[in-house]
């Protein structure tokens, strides 16, 4: 049986925050997950190479940074 690892749960987070907020992109789902999560770490990535709110193609590379940090 694998793991439940943070990362797992904050992704479960941001899925179920698209369907309370279907407005909301994936990417700024799991941005904004990751923020009231682990705020210093969404504000670190904010506005750079991992930072999905505005673009849904860096949601793998800040889901691999973030289970270097998480």
């Amino acid at each position: 049986m694998k793991e439940i690892t943070k990362i797992d749960i904050l992704i479960s987070n941001s899925e179920i925050a698209e369907i309370y907020f279907p407005e909301w992109r994936k990417g700024q789902a799991l941005f904004n997950t990751l923020h009231k999560y682990y705020p210093n770490i969404a504000d670190s990535i904010r506005g750079g190479q991992y930072d999905t709110f505005y673009n849904n193609d860096r949601i793998e590379d800040c889901i691999n940074y973030l289970k270097t940090k998480i």
